[in-house]
């Protein structure tokens, strides 16, 4: 196994095209390589077989026939070992070994995936524009209409125009934001509608190379999805933007399917018969080895550099062996106004194949026995395959050995000769790439220098406007210095007129409350005297009318002398009853007077309490406008833009501790004014009850008089009874009286609650 890793690693750079990738490219695809060991007669592949390997012979022979006949031997080693076998799927040819042999299976997928997107770099100095994936538009500002004047979308039907505007999906995109990163699958399709981004791939030792810039209506990232291959750069936004994407599968329904025109070989011919004309976009040494006869080799990553030396009135087939390249190809001249199809399965020349060299490398390749040996590739079974001649007579075998030697040094010079004109084609090819290089190279050092002079140039501009932003930056800070002074100004005399404005305010409203509580004191004194005159007129009429009949009884006194002993008992009963119920009334309203002197009292408290509260709220609001007052000093005396923000600060502060002070203030009037309304509430209820127990006082003493008057009268007892029934009216009104005060009183203490509450 050791000899052949070994055998592996010394062909693996000589394999067409795996020579072409990166060592690490190389090292992932052979890590999933297969070896086939063969047995004589044993069969590689048949004629018509699908699957997915390339195969290269490293050791043995192998001979491919083609409907039972011989095609050509492939030997390990040879020139025509290190390009694939009948590569075309379904298998052209069939493979059978001859003898035991030693055969490579690379994964033909991944190996068009690598061959996809990886490549031949350009120079480092170059602009790498062969290895990007983006559709090359011109970039305006209105990014749809760019879009839908790109050759890409002038070819897509309006149906799946229309349907794709409707499907893309619009994204936010930051600055440095990797939309699409180099090695990975490819999953959207972008279009740029705003900002710019930049696309980069990574170059020799790791340093990334930019190779394009992309602004609005410019695309990207449709190779991946049209070879179905991992991404070969990276873009990345260079500011903060908008993209529209598209899914892979969305991108095939609507843009790959009708862009991209796939044919089979046999439509392919006739397309080329009719006028069209074969592109190979494979490497150079594969086209050269079975390239077809007639056509044009432009390898995909030059494609695009190499576009203009296409004809827009041809039309081309892009071919290589498998179809993954030249789909890529196809879509990519499709969207740059080509009429261009692909062969689906590849075509290559696998009959008849031209002589192709090996690699320069070749010229000395061991065998795997390492004696050198090498044999041309001619296309043909080899000259040791053909029928042995019969041996010569024995008397000319010097003179055959002698034609021998001479022909072996005829092929010997022919080979040669081949070989130096190889050799020299290829110098020549590669000393006019180097030519044109090193001319693309000085225009860019030109450009360089231009764009270094403008740039200086800009430079200079640069700093004579920094000069001038800072001369406006001083001229402004000063500007701003002085309005924020006036503006302190204003902010000072604002203050001060609502300071003043909300003290008249609180003045008046302290004012009208005051007026309020004396205008309802007064109209309930007034009201109270009026219900006393009323009571008054009625007693006194009640009074004349028990005269008239004190009057009618002295007429008749002398008819009750008889009762009067029996009326006197009665009377005083009467009187000592009267009495007792005059005492249960007073001690009934001094009992209420006095739960309702213990309720104000209690209520005195509470609004002394609640306004040694509203005091200390008061001192403190006062303290911190002090302090903010102090603050706001300090912050002005130190004020400038860079402190602006504290400032605001400071003076928002004030203003919060100049309304808790307003509302502190408030609240104490409001208590204070509680308290007064309370104790002179206190005051009346003292008051009250004193005229109550005068009234009582006056209105027994009447009564004890007109009994005096009634007991001579010869109707005692009628006018006791009436008696009784001024004295019930008596003390109805005197309850009424009470409960009109008691009502008036909750009515004076809910007012003075709610406006407290209010304030």
């Amino acid at each position: 196994m050791a000899a052949e890793n070994a055998l592996l690693e010394s062909r693996a750079g000589y394999l067409v095209p795996l020579n072409k990738l990166p060592a690490e490219r190389q090292r992932r695809l052979l890590a999933q390589a297969a070896l086939f060991e063969l047995r004589k007669k044993q069969q590689l592949f048949a004629q018509g077989d699908r699957d997915d390997y390339t195969y290269y012979v490293l050791e043995g022979t192998i001979e491919m026939h083609a409907d039972g006949s011989l095609i050509k031997r492939v030997v390990g080693g040879e020139a025509a070992s290190f390009q694939p076998l009948a590569q075309l799927q379904p298998r052209q040819m069939s493979a059978v070994a001859t003898g035991p042999a030693l055969v490579l299976g690379l994964r033909r997928s991944l190996l068009e995936q690598l061959l996809s997107t990886d490549s031949p770099a350009l120079p480092a100095t170059g602009t790498g524009a062969a290895d990007i994936e983006v559709v090359e538009v011109d970039s305006t500002d209105d990014w749809l209409v760019t879009l839908l004047q790109s050759d890409l979308f002038t070819r897509v039907p309006p149906s799946n125009v229309q349907t794709l505007l409707d499907t893309l999906e619009s994204i936010d995109v930051t600055a440095g934001q990797d939309i699409v990163r180099q090695g990975e699958p490819g999953d959207y399709y972008y279009v740029v509608q705003s900002g710019h981004c930049e696309v980069v791939r990574a170059g020799a030792r790791g340093r990334p190379i930019k190779l394009a810039e992309l602004g609005p209506g410019d695309t990207f990232g449709e190779e991946a999805l049209v070879s179905d291959a991992t991404r070969n750069a990276t873009v990345r936004m260079l500011s903060d933007g908008a993209l529209a994407r598209l899914t892979k599968e969305d991108f095939a329904r609507l843009i790959k399917a009708p862009l991209l025109d796939a044919v089979d070989l046999a439509e392919a011919e006739r397309r080329v018969a009719a006028g069209a004309r074969w592109l190979d976009v494979r490497f150079e040494d594969e086209h050269a080895h079975n390239g077809l006869p007639d056509s044009l080799n432009i390898p995909l990553g030059m494609l695009r550099m190499r576009m203009s030396e296409l004809d827009p009135a041809v039309s081309y087939v892009a071919y290589c062996d498998t179809g993954g390249r030249s789909s890529s190809a196809a879509f990519l001249l499709a969207g740059h106004g080509f009429d261009a199809c692909y062969v689906v399965d590849g075509a290559v020349a696998e009959r008849g194949a031209r002589p192709a060299a090996a690699p320069l490398r070749d010229a000395a390749i061991p065998d795997a026995a390492g004696t050198g040996a090498s044999a041309p590739e001619t296309g043909t079974p080899a000259a040791h395959d053909a029928p042995a001649a019969a041996p010569p007579p024995a008397s000319g075998a010097a003179e055959e050995t002698i034609a021998t030697a001479r022909r072996m040094m005829a092929e010997a010079a022919s080979m040669k000769a081949d070989a130096e004109r190889v050799v020299r084609e290829k110098l020549d090819a590669e000393r006019e790439r180097l030519a044109a290089e090193a001319a693309r190279l000085h225009d860019q050092l030109a450009e360089t220098a231009r764009v270094r002079e403008a740039l200086d140039a800009e430079r200079e501009a640069v700093d004579a406007e920094r000069e001038a932003i800072s001369a406006d930056a001083a001229r402004l800070e000063a500007d701003a210095e002085e309005r924020l002074r006036a503006a302190e100004a204003r902010a000072q005399a604002s203050m001060e007129a609502e300071r003043r404005r909300l003290e008249a305010l609180y003045q008046d409203q302290t004012e009208r409350l005051e007026a309020s509580r004396v205008d309802r004191e007064a109209a309930l004194r007034e009201q109270l005297r009026e219900e006393l005159a009323r009571e008054r007129r009625k007693f006194e009429q009640a009074f004349l009318r028990a005269t008239e009949e004190l009057e009618q009884a002295r007429v008749e006194r002398e008819a009750a002398r008889s009762a009067e002993r029996s009326a006197r008992a009665e009377a005083a009963a009467l009187q000592a009853q009267f009495e007792a119920e005059q005492q249960r009334l007073k001690q009934a309203y001094q009992a209420a007077l006095e739960q309702e002197r213990a309720r104000l009292q209690a209520e005195a408290l509470r609004l002394d309490a609640q306004r040694a509260e509203a005091v200390r709220a008061r001192e403190a609001a006062e303290s911190a406008r002090a302090e903010a007052e102090r603050a706001l000093s300090a912050a002005r005396s130190a004020a400038s833009p860079a402190t602006g923000p504290s400032l605001v600060e400071v003076e928002q502060r004030a203003n919060a501790a100049q309304r808790e002070l307003q509302q502190a203030r408030a609240a104490e009037s409001a208590a204070a004014a509680a308290a007064h309304d309370n104790r002179q509430e206190l005051e009346r209820t003292y008051g009250t009850a004193e005229d109550i127990d005068l009234l009582l006082q006056r209105e027994l003493a009447d009564w004890v008089e007109e009994q005096d008057r009634l007991q001579q009268s010869t109707q005692q007892r009628d006018a006791l009874a009436r008696q009784k029934d001024m004295i019930a009216r008596i003390r109805a009104r005197a309850d009424a009286a009470r409960e009109e005060h008691a009502s008036n009183t909750r009515s004076l203490l809910d007012d003075i609650e709610a406006q407290l509450r209010g304030r």
